[in-house]
């Protein structure tokens, strides 16, 4: 965004309105009568030229990212992580021989997301707070906790360490995120 400054004698700042007020700057005027109109004028083409370049450089790397080779992951059948892409449409595992497309690794992988008791998505090392009471009361409805993801036993999607309590595996369903 650019601003010039302007310093205009009363007589002619009335002209200089008339004409500029009808374009598309934006003006703001400190007046004082005994010196001269101080102005700042901005403008919006400097503001619309850096959108446009932000524009062509998302599209940019939306192209790069449509053009790369997708990542398979895991067999979504036994998931062993020796995979292949085999350069069209289907991923395949070495060790089951499994065969599936870019839809099912799309799908598999939004199962794969673990979400608080309000939808909201939790990551490795998120903070999350407990909403209600657990393990028999060990466990206080609001206490904040850092969590780690994986398999833990018995549906307990997440594991949180809580300084002079120690480790406790828990579900997902009983946390929300904290803000």
């Amino acid at each position: 965004m650019s601003f010039a400054c302007l310093l205009l004698w009363p007589a002619s700042a009335t002209a200089f309105l008339t004409t500029h007020v009808a374009t598309s700057h934006r003006l703001s005027a400190h007046l004082s009568p005994s010196r001269p109109i101080v102005m700042k004028v901005r403008d919006d083409t400097t503001k619309s030229a850096a959108a446009a370049e932000a524009a062509a450089a998302r599209e940019a790397e939306e192209a790069a990212a449509a053009d790369a080779d997708p990542e398979p992951g895991p067999c979504i059948t036994c998931g062993d992580p020796g995979t292949y892409w085999d350069g069209m449409v289907t991923f395949a595992c070495t060790s089951c021989g499994h065969e599936w497309g870019i839809e099912e690794a799309k799908a598999a992988e939004e199962e794969n997301i673990t979400r608080d008791s309000n939808g909201a998505e939790i990551k490795n090392g998120d903070q999350v707070v407990l909403i209600k009471d657990l393990a028999k009361g060990s466990l206080k409805k609001g206490t904040k906790v850092k969590v780690k993801l994986g398999d833990f036993g018995d549906n307990h999607d997440l594991q949180g360490v809580i300084p002079s309590k120690g480790t406790y595996a828990l579900k997902s369903e009983f946390v929300k995120k904290a803000g």
